[in-house]
């Protein structure tokens, strides 16, 4: 699998080969069953057109909504580098991440299809989802990709929606299941036991002065649960084997914020009997159960007390 940043790279690496391409297009958030039924539909394409044939996706670093309506932009179920990384295990040839940035904002559906299909020239196949829009504000639909289907020479497929229990899956419904705290319902959905995952950052470092050292998740415009404390394990950086039995609190703090401005949400993450220095790793948390909700003790050794006994609600995954 090789990771593309940007078309250009590609059109540079592979300009003296000549292979035809099957491409799925997406934001592909939470890389879902919906997507993974894009993507394998797409491989199968790729598999159609001849032996020497590769198969890509073609994805963007942040959601449009974010350059064209800030404010209805969606919180993320995955950061970038967890949807590379679900969409590198897919099996495809090639990932392309492109830089959404305002002046492909702008492009019309047309100029967005010509663009691609001057990058790459032997492209063939695009497969998409049931929800696809190109172009500036959403222009483009599926209709109108089959008609520059004509004048590009590729063959566009829209994939039908995937359902589970009679259900449409999409990322907007594991989004509302997260925010409600349904998140076996979400992990059902996505196929994968549902995570959260950030870079280690400073915090106030109030825990260690308790004795439960944390680290920090900086989870900016990620999708977030209700609040509250939740088992589960984490891993750190690219050691994905070693698993840790973890608690993580997602909250405001209120015990130890009491008449702090709080602009965000804060999630920190305690491993029992681990105190290595892991700022700037990356930190994936796996939800397990939820333990209870996030509420304002009276002092610090109240607070104390109940991380103690929050901590024994994880013992049982250690085994």
């Amino acid at each position: 699998m090789n990771f593309i940043n940007g078309l250009n790279e590609f059109q540079i690496a592979n300009a003296s080969d000549d292979f035809p391409l099957a491409l799925a297009i997406g934001m592909f958030d939470g890389v879902h069953l919906g997507h993974q039924e894009v993507i394998s539909f797409t491989k199968k394409k790729s598999q159609e057109l001849s032996s020497k044939s590769k198969c890509a996706v073609f994805t963007f670093d942040k959601h449009p909504a974010s350059i064209f309506r800030p404010e209805a932009k969606p919180d993320l179920i995955y950061p970038l580098d967890k949807r590379i990384e679900c969409l590198e295990a897919s099996g495809v040839d090639y990932v392309f991440v492109i830089d959404f940035d305002p002046v492909l904002c702008r492009l019309s559906a047309r100029d967005f299809i010509s663009t691609l299909t001057r990058t790459l020239p032997n492209l063939k196949e695009i497969c998409v989802g049931r929800d696809f829009g190109f172009g500036h504000r959403r222009e483009g639909d599926i209709e109108k990709l089959k008609e520059f289907s004509n004048t590009f020479q590729f063959k566009a497929h829209e994939v039908p929606a995937f359902q589970l229990d009679n259900q449409n899956i999409s990322s907007t419904l594991i989004r509302d299941h997260i925010k409600n705290g349904l998140l076996d319902k979400a992990s059902a959905l996505i196929g994968r036991q549902l995570t959260i995952s950030g870079k280690v950052i400073k915090g106030r470092q109030v825990g260690r002065t308790i004795g439960f050292p944390t680290a920090n998740i900086d989870a900016k415009g990620l999708c977030l649960p209700p609040f509250g404390v939740y088992s589960g394990f984490c891993t750190i950086g690219d050691r994905k084997t070693l698993r840790l039995p973890a608690i993580m609190n997602i909250g405001l703090r209120p015990t130890i914020s009491a008449g702090d401005t709080i602009d965000a949400p804060s999630l920190e993450v305690h491993i029992p009997d681990f105190n290595k220095n892991i700022y700037g790793e990356n930190l994936e948390f796996s939800y397990d159960q939820f333990i209870r909700s996030e509420i304002k003790f009276r002092s610090l050794e109240d607070l104390k007390s109940q991380i103690e006994k929050d901590i024994q609600s994880i013992k049982s995954l250690e085994n």
